[in-house]
């Protein structure tokens, strides 16, 4: 019985690394993808969390069990399985895309001549009500938003 339950372990510290896996997978921010699996990959995500929190219990019960009926060889590798779980349930709550794509917090404005732009370097530039702003696209490429406010208007900026 304990290596039914050693066994349902493995298969739950896969699922949950599954439930982390798939919404990276199929979340590309870098590839053309159709609506439905711009959906999916929400969804994935969405759900990931719940479904690690649920298997990271079922984990703790089976280690319980095998903790009560095995000898140290079968309960060391049984609590690492659940250290496994316990780490994948907090991963599938981090979300690394939207640290790539981290809105600028603090805006900074300065001239050219301070900004250190070569003269093939590329900028947005925005005019509102005669005030201007120029977004190095160097700069954009990397943050991808911008938040802003322009003569009283705010802004987003996007490349």
């Amino acid at each position: 019985m304990n290596r039914l339950y050693a066994l349902l372990l493995v298969v739950i510290a896969a699922a949950a690394a599954l439930c982390v896996y798939l919404p990276l997978h199929l979340l590309r921010p870098m590839e053309p993808q159709t609506a439905g699996e711009v959906a999916a990959a929400y969804a994935a995500a969405r759900w990931s969390p719940l479904v690690t929190l649920v298997l990271l219990g079922a984990g703790a019960v089976l280690l319980a069990l095998i903790w009560k009926r095995s000898s140290w060889w079968l309960r060391a590798p049984a609590a690492l399985l659940v250290a496994v779980i316990a780490v994948t349930s907090y991963a599938a709550r981090l979300n690394p895309f939207l640290r790539f794509f981290a809105p600028l917090a603090e805006n900074r404005f300065v001239s050219v001549a301070e900004a250190g732009l070569e003269d093939e370097d590329m900028v947005l530039g925005v005019v509102v009500d005669g005030e201007a702003r120029a977004y190095p696209v160097g700069l954009l490429a990397y943050h991808h938003v911008v938040n802003d406010v322009i003569a009283g208007e705010p802004l987003v900026v996007t490349y």
